[in-house]
């Protein structure tokens, strides 16, 4: 799965948590640690990870080995210009998008997008007890338009322009984690 990169979204401030929510720990393990897990363990060999002020270089220590990252200089632009930045440092024609708000999805969630990528999909996502989640695939078209879209526009709005984006249907529950849904107590 060469031809796959993976980027991991983990820029954001932690403002709303109130800590460095990458550098939170599941089950022994940073949620940066399990984001890039779960793309490598699918066979995603390129993984690209986006940081942002004011933790990057905390971050920055705690990624796993031979993981790249890129800074995204104004963050607060949103997490349109943070994907931005990671597909310009990337040269991938298909690419798996990962969210740090959800450190527990699984590997196998993973492929079956990657697998959904290889049947043709533009854009591909998992459903999970009929609701969408996260991470996503993009490939070709859809990857162009994301590089090229205005910073006032979401990754959503632009990917809805393009095609129909591919439910794959997934039995991971950790598609609808995020910040919100894991309560203190599930932290370790």
């Amino acid at each position: 799965m060469s031809d796959v990169a993976g980027i991991v979204l983990a820029a954001g401030r932690s403002a709303r948590a109130g800590r460095v929510k990458a550098l939170d720990t599941l089950d022994g393990e940073t949620w940066i640690a399990r984001a890039v897990r779960a793309q490598r363990d699918a066979g995603v060999e390129r993984v690209l990870v986006v940081l942002g002020e004011p933790h990057a270089a905390r971050i920055a220590r705690a990624l796993p080995e031979g993981v790249r990252w890129v800074r995204n200089p104004a963050p607060a632009r949103g997490m349109l210009s943070s994907l931005q930045v990671a597909l310009a440092a990337s040269d991938a024609e298909r690419v798996v998008v990962s969210l740090i708000d959800h450190p527990r999805v699984r590997a196998s969630t993973v492929r079956g997008l990657i697998a959904a990528l290889d049947a043709g999909a533009l854009v591909a996502r998992p459903r999970f007890g009929g609701r969408r989640g996260h991470p996503y695939a993009i490939a070709g078209d859809a990857i162009r338009a994301l590089r090229e879209a205005p910073l006032d526009r979401s990754a959503r709005d632009v990917l809805l322009g393009i095609v129909p984006a591919l439910d794959v249907e997934v039995d991971d529950p950790g598609v609808l984690d995020d910040l919100d849904h894991l309560g203190r107590s599930s932290l370790g």
